[in-house]
């Protein structure tokens, strides 16, 4: 009776197919049926184009992260620049 096993999922007693986790929500958004194949054992057989896919994404999360950290960079210099030129003003005028 595997689809009346009993386990424990964030503490509480459920079966086992009630309990999904992240990437079960994921795969469910991105193909409904490709989701359910996957619950019934029928697993992707595309697992080169998932590689590639998986591969693209780490890349594009470094260029989102470096370019995260160069607007940090830039605002910290913009923002140098303002003290400077506050300074420097003052500096002329007194």
């Amino acid at each position: 009776m595997k689809g009346s096993e009993v386990h424990v999922c964030e503490g509480l007693p459920m079966k086992s197919r009630d309990c999904i986790n992240a990437s079960e929500v994921g795969q469910f958004v991105f193909c409904r049926r490709a989701w359910f194949l996957a619950r019934c054992g029928h697993p992707s057989t595309l697992e080169k184009e998932r590689r590639r896919g998986t591969a693209f994404h780490e890349r594009h999360s470094g260029k989102v992260r470096a370019a995260s950290r160069a607007g940090r960079l830039a605002k910290a210099c913009a923002a140098a620049a303002l003290i400077f030129l506050a300074g420097w003003l003052w500096w002329i005028a007194g």
